[in-house]
């Protein structure tokens, strides 16, 4: 008898309108069909839920001791600071000055600010300091390193491990930095 009453409903709208019955079937078909495609796409994606981790994560860029690391591992405002303070003293301005944030961790919210937080307690008073983002940090870096290699020959810029060990450090950096436009005390 049900089957003979959904012909007999096709049959008798076939001019374009559906009855609330066939509007009801459709609805819960559509319905049925967008909880199945719901499902098979939960189970193709890993979804990983998260809450203080999304806050504490990030934190151990700044703070490694926190997540358990080794004492000797340093934040990345404290790496930043020993990596200028290890060059020459007439680089420490303009280093300080020229810090540039790239790569997928540059676009964590608010780790400019942080870093420059952090960075303006460890900088003497008397040093400007400078941190930028680039417009497009995941591929800034490789396209920078590009077209640096594209525009000198590789052995204007490259020391041979050969002649590093050779020669002595302040030889391999003059040649690296004198000879190539730089400077070097």
């Amino acid at each position: 008898d049900n089957e003979n009453d959904n012909d007999n409903d096709s049959q008798v709208n076939s001019d374009d309108e559906e009855t609330d019955d066939q509007r009801r079937r459709r609805i819960m078909k559509q319905r049925a069909e967008e909880e199945r495609r719901k499902r098979e796409t939960e189970e193709e994606q890993q979804i990983l839920r998260v809450s203080m981790e999304r806050f504490a994560v990030p934190e151990v860029l700044f703070r490694p001791l926190d997540a358990g690391l080794t004492p000797d591992l340093v934040g990345l405002a404290e790496a930043i600071h020993q990596s200028v303070q290890a060059c020459p003293r007439c680089y420490h301005a303009p280093l300080y000055q020229s810090i540039c944030l790239t790569g997928g961790v540059s676009q964590l919210p608010n780790l400019k600010e942080r870093l420059e937080r952090d960075l303006r307690r460890l900088v003497p008073n008397e040093l400007d300091m400078k941190v930028t983002m680039v417009e497009d940090p995941i591929f800034a870096a490789w396209k920078g390193a590009q077209k640096w290699i594209n525009s000198k020959p590789y052995t204007e810029w490259s020391v041979s491990r050969e002649e590093w060990e050779s020669s002595s450090k302040r030889r391999a950096y003059k040649r690296l930095l004198v000879e190539n436009g730089g400077i070097y005390m």
